[in-house]
Order: C-alpha cells, then sequence, then structure tokens
C-alpha cells in the first residue's frame, strides 16, 4: 500500500501543471484631450462679415509611464496539483486589456470615439474696419471663406485648468495675421474642472462575504473621476464635454486562485481608460456546476487610432461644411 501511495504521488506531481513562474507588468492609463475651435469668416454682399465658431473636443487615452507599471504575480493562481488556463492581454502601448483565466474567453472591449463635434456658434468679432476685412477675406479666400483654426492641448485631466486661451494653429497663422489687423476676435478658452468626488467602483466585494471576501490575487486597477472641458468665446461657454480620466488612487479586483477540487474562473475585459466593461465570475466543484455571475458596466469609451482617424476626418468635414455654411450665409444666391 505504501508503494501504491508513493506511486500516485509521484505522479500528481510530476503529472500536474502550474501557472508559469510569470509577473505580469502593465502600465495605467491616462487621459489627455485636444480642443480645437474652427473659425470660419466670409462676408455677404453688403459687405458685413459673417463669422461662424466650431469648437471640438477629442479625448485620447495612453499609457501612464510616469510611474512604475502594475503588477499581477499569476503564479499565485494554483499550485501543482491544478491546470490553469490563463490569458493576459494588453493594448499595444502596454495598458491592461483583459485578462481570462481557467476556461473564460479571451475579452475585446468595445471601443468608440469620445469625439465630440458641438453646434456652430455665429458671430463674434468686433471689426475695426468691415471693409477693409472684406478686402482680406476677398484676397485669401479667392471668392471662397477664410479659416482659422485655434488649439491647445490638455495633458492631464485629473487637474484643474483655468481658464485658458486658445492659440492659432501654426498652418492658419497666415491668416490669421492678415486679420487681426483689421478684426478685433473674441478671446477663446479652455478650461478644465474635476469632479469632487470619484466615480464609484462597480465591482467589490460583497459586505457579506467575510474571510472569503479576502481570498484570490489582487489585480490593481486604477480609480477613475470625471474631467468637465469647457470652450468658452468671451467667457461665455460655445461647448463641453465630460471625459473619464484614471486617477493615480488605485483598488484592487479579487482574481480567485484555484483549489485543489473544483474549478474557478475569471474574466475581466477594460476599455481605453481603464475601466471594467464586463467582469464575470464561474465556479464548479466536484459534486455539481454552478455559474455564479457576469455584469457588464457601461463606461464612456475613447477612441483607438481608427476613431481618431474618423476625429480628423470630422474635423475636416467640419471646416468644408462651415465654409459652406458661411457662404450661404453671406451669399444665399451662391448656396449649393
Amino acid at each position: 500500500m505504501k508503494i501504491l501511495l508513493l506511486s500516485v504521488s509521484s505522479l500528481l506531481l510530476t503529472g500536474c501543471v502550474s501557472t508559469p513562474l510569470l509577473v505580469y507588468k502593465y502600465y495605467p492609463a491616462k487621459a489627455t484631450a485636444q480642443v480645437s475651435v474652427t473659425q470660419t469668416i466670409d462676408c455677404d454682399a453688403d459687405k458685413h462679415l459673417v463669422i461662424l465658431n466650431t469648437p471640438s473636443i477629442s479625448s485620447i487615452y495612453s499609457s501612464d509611464r510616469r510611474g512604475t507599471p502594475l503588477e499581477f504575480d499569476a503564479s499565485k493562481l494554483g499550485t501543482v496539483f491544478t491546470d490553469n488556463d490563463f490569458t493576459f492581454a494588453w493594448y499595444d502601448d502596454g495598458r491592461l486589456r483583459s485578462l481570462n483565466s481557467a476556461v473564460t474567453g479571451q475579452g475585446e472591449a468595445i471601443v468608440k470615439s469620445a469625439t465630440t463635434l458641438l453646434a456652430v456658434i455665429t458671430g463674434g468679432a468686433a471689426a475695426t474696419d468691415e471693409a477693409a476685412a472684406c478686402k482680406v477675406v476677398a484676397s485669401r479666400g479667392s471668392g471662397k471663406p477664410v479659416t482659422v483654426v485655434y488649439e491647445r492641448a490638455l495633458d492631464d485631466l485629473t487637474q484643474v485648468v483655468a481658464p485658458t486661451a486658445l492659440t492659432v494653429s501654426q498652418n492658419y497663422k497666415g491668416n490669421y495675421d492678415a486679420l487681426i489687423k483689421v478684426v478685433s476676435f473674441p478671446l477663446l478658452e479652455v478650461k478644465v474642472d474635476i469632479a469632487v468626488t470619484g466615480n464609484p467602483i462597480l465591482v467589490e466585494p460583497s459586505a457579506s462575504a467575510g474571510d472569503a471576501g479576502n481570498e484570490g490575487v489582487p489585480l490593481t486597477l486604477a480609480r477613475t473621476t470625471v474631467a468637465t472641458i469647457t470652450v468658452t468665446k468671451g467667457k461665455v461657454p460655445i461647448g463641453k464635454s465630460a471625459v473619464i480620466a484614471p486617477t493615480a488612487q488605485t483598488y484592487a479586483l479579487s482574481v480567485p486562485s484555484g483549489a485543489l477540487f473544483g474549478k474557478a474562473t475569471f474574466s475581466v475585459q477594460l476599455n481605453e481608460a481603464g475601466v471594467p466593461t464586463q467582469v464575470s465570475y464561474g465556479k464548479t466543484s466536484s459534486a455539481a456546476a454552478a455559474l455564479n455571475s457576469a455584469s457588464t458596466l457601461d463606461s464612456a469609451l475613447s477612441p483607438n487610432d481608427a476613431a481618431q482617424a474618423s476625429a480628423l476626418k470630422a474635423q475636416a468635414d467640419v471646416i468644408a461644411q462651415t465654409a459652406r455654411l458661411a457662404n450661404c450665409q453671406a451669399k444665399p444666391s451662391e448656396c449649393k
């Protein structure tokens, strides 16, 4: 009998495979934004200026490399007596995309553009000499409206930003420099307000979990807040957008570790802001199988490369359509 027990023990030790002794590293996300105002200038038949201002706010997520990366120790998920199926996926810049342990499928977060194209705002310039301004428009536009784009990059959406003037994009300085001599444009500014309290954590241990709520391997995720970006013209708001902003504060989501008998499964999918969009837990035993729960969490998503390309196309469309609108307002008979 002793020989038999020794043989079985040897078989268990050599025949079972544990999770490799690897520590997975990943970077938390950070939120930035690009703010712009497209200004289209034209003149009507009576040589009066027609000026349209179209604000646009585009949020962007990337990995935060200012600190050390976060870590997840996969070796703690199981022992030599467990078989583990584990997948860890990253975004291209090192942010965590999904984690799947046991038999759960690899997740893919749905990414949507968070570009905000706001309503066209008409007016806002007091011309010292409208006739002279219209001559500039005619000479630089060759019969078409003249465009000036103002912009400002916001590099940290976890910090309050006092009203800050937008600057003229380098590609449009020629138009601006020619017009500013005869036109007094209103001040275009952007400000950022941060929510007083952070976003609630939508997945956390139940109060009745007791010690069982502490089991598992912690997966560190960033807490988030909401940054409200406001664009103003002459101190009057003309556009606003709310963006989810990851902060330096963290919390832990417990990934269940394996047991000698039975099986525990876990899957989490994250959007580009690092917010869980789907979490699922499962547990089976040798006696019966029971799927615990799956929870899908909604949050604002940000653009990936394709969405940012769409945002650039949207800005080009804004320039084209505002130019058309300005022309229609200035020259109704030529409106097409």
